[in-house]
């Protein structure tokens, strides 16, 4: 698909309104179930998790 389309921008902008819809989602509704659903020290550690595999994968891109 050529980047300077009229096509490419209209996919673009499909992909911007689902990924904000999806951020949307996750915070209104699912942090607020999981939070009153799991211990903080479970919430913690999936945090945790969730942070040395950030760190793990930039380390991966940048090598």
């Amino acid at each position: 698909m050529d980047p300077m389309s009229d096509e490419f921008d209209r996919k673009l902008a499909e992909l911007g309104q689902s990924v904000e819809h999806h951020v949307e989602e996750e915070e209104g509704e699912l942090f607020a179930l999981v939070t009153s659903r799991m211990s903080s020290e479970r919430l913690e550690a999936i945090g945790q998790r969730m942070h040395d595999r950030k760190a793990n994968l930039k380390t991966q891109l940048a090598a």
